[in-house]
């Protein structure tokens, strides 16, 4: 029995209507690391600067495998301000050299959809400083990603450095800004394993599934004709 015109017009509808919600859907945050979207990206470790230097300019150009990024202070201070490599235990992290400074990621490869990484403080020494104790420990770290239409998402994150902090969206993201939440003159942003990807949800997968689907009985449809 062949497919009702009716039928297909629903199915292709229906397919379209889940890609396009798909497309305009909210960016999501997840701390989760083993999420399918960042395990099939690609990740910067940092392990080609020299530790404890003061980088010569106030924005780097990187590269998560085949994604580019720059890492950039937002210079609230004309002489403080700027990028350090910092020594972390058995690891290197990229950290502000100004407490009121956030570090500022702009994505520079135009197909990234997720976006994440270990998001936490240091101290003036350059190492890790742990999160907030208490039952209920206040946030230390705010991040602010946002899309190619604008669309930005915020959360608050009692971070240390093994906390892992990712958003990810349908539409490509193309900043974050990484703050400290509360001001303290002894401690400052840093990042460490910055993962990118251009893997979407696997919900997505199904949508775009869909979709195909329905095209594909449309054109049966047609050359049956």
């Amino acid at each position: 029995m062949k497919p009702s015109a009716t039928a297909l017009q629903s199915v292709l509808g229906i397919a379209l209507i889940s890609v396009a919600g798909a497309a305009s859907a909210a960016i999501t945050f997840t701390s989760t690391a083993t999420n399918p979207v960042f395990v099939g990206g690609s990740t910067d470790r940092f392990t080609d600067l020299t530790i404890n230097s003061i980088l010569p300019d106030l924005a780097i150009t990187r590269n998560a495998g085949p994604f580019r990024y720059t890492a950039a202070t937002s210079f609230t201070d004309p002489v403080e301000s700027g990028l350090f490599v910092a020594p972390l235990a058995g690891n290197i992290g990229l950290s502000t050299t100004w407490f009121a400074d956030s570090l500022v990621i702009s994505l520079l490869s135009s197909n990234v959809l997720g976006f994440g990484g270990n998001f936490f403080l240091s101290n003036l020494l350059g190492e890790a400083v742990g999160a907030n104790g208490g039952t209920n420990p206040a946030p230390n770290v705010t991040i602010t990603v946002t899309d190619i239409n604008g669309l930005s998402l915020t959360r608050a994150v009692n971070a240390s450095s093994t906390t892992f902090s990712g958003f990810i969206s349908d539409v490509p993201l193309r900043f974050a800004t990484i703050s400290v939440a509360s001001l303290n003159n002894e401690r400052f942003i840093t990042a460490d394993n910055v993962v990118l990807s251009a893997v979407p949800e696997p919900g997505t997968y199904g949508l775009l599934a869909a979709g195909l689907l329905a095209v594909g009985l449309l054109a049966r449809r047609r050359q049956s004709h």
